[in-house]
């Protein structure tokens, strides 16, 4: 018996019957439910899948679908909004990505002339704003 600050361990003290009751009902309930866990729900799981990378199925775009067919033109709608969505989305990293570098190369040499720094991250953001534009005719960029 190792005592743990003066006091016997939790196993080898005396317990009220009680106490012994509410573990025999513990393991009776607790036992089937933890084997139905480990055994079925476990088994057949899939790989965690984040909610934020749900891929949505790919409609065909409103100048495919037919003039009465309102699902259609529905669902193309719900698509080209998603994609606007995340055209503008990338469009702000982008942005961040830019003006952070153009932050850190002006932070070390105060003399750099923005036309010469931070090339790559001009040219992704001026590439994307140039691809939304073409795809949606924005014209709030």
């Amino acid at each position: 018996m190792n005592k743990v600050w003066g006091m016997l361990p939790l196993e080898d003290q005396v317990q009220a019957p009680i106490v012994k009751a509410m573990k025999v009902l513990k393991t009776l309930v607790d036992s089937p439910v933890e084997w139905i866990r480990e055994n079925v729900v476990e088994k057949y799981r899939g790989p965690p899948y984040p909610y934020y990378h749900r891929k949505f199925k790919r409609v065909p775009t409103i100048d495919q679908c037919y003039n009465d067919d309102m699902g259609c033109f529905h669902e193309a709608n719900e698509q080209y909004k998603r994609d606007r969505q995340v055209d503008f989305e990338i469009i702000k990293i982008l942005k961040q990505r830019y003006f952070r570098c153009s932050y850190f190369e002006r932070s070390i040499n105060e003399w750099y002339d923005l036309d010469k720094i931070c090339l790559k991250e001009k040219d992704d953001l001026k590439q994307a704003e140039l691809n939304l534009f073409i795809k949606c005719k924005c014209h709030h960029l």
